[in-house]
């Protein structure tokens, strides 16, 4: 998915269900295309779903899409760097001695 913070609400982009490369099958499934009016101080985030989907905290559970997603929202007055650095320590702290179970891609772009 992709998900655009403005003004402190979360506007979701729903991802396609299908792959972008690989071995699969030839498809001829067309990938959805937005059109979005940016606006300063919007945020855009892309994620794999690696960073929910990691197992930790006190009872080793995931972290899931939720908490995800209220953080993001929670940490918006930060600039880029410092939202960085915020995501690594919180997947880090919340991972413990867990194995890391997937990749973790985060993109953030401030507008």
């Amino acid at each position: 998915p992709m998900w655009l913070i403005r003004n402190k609400e979360i506007t979701v982009y729903k991802p396609n269900k299908f792959p972008i490369g690989g071995l699969q099958v030839i498809r001829h499934e067309k990938f959805s295309q937005h059109n979005i009016q940016l606006q300063k101080n919007d945020t855009l985030y892309l994620f794999s779903d690696g960073f929910a989907d990691q197992f930790g905290g006190e009872r080793g559970k995931k972290l899931m899409t939720k908490k995800f997603k209220d953080t993001l929202l929670a940490i918006q007055e930060l600039n880029m760097q410092q939202q960085q650095n915020y995501l690594l320590q919180l997947f880090d702290s919340w991972k413990g001695n867990n194995e890391q179970v997937d990749d973790v891609l985060v993109i953030g772009i401030k507008i």
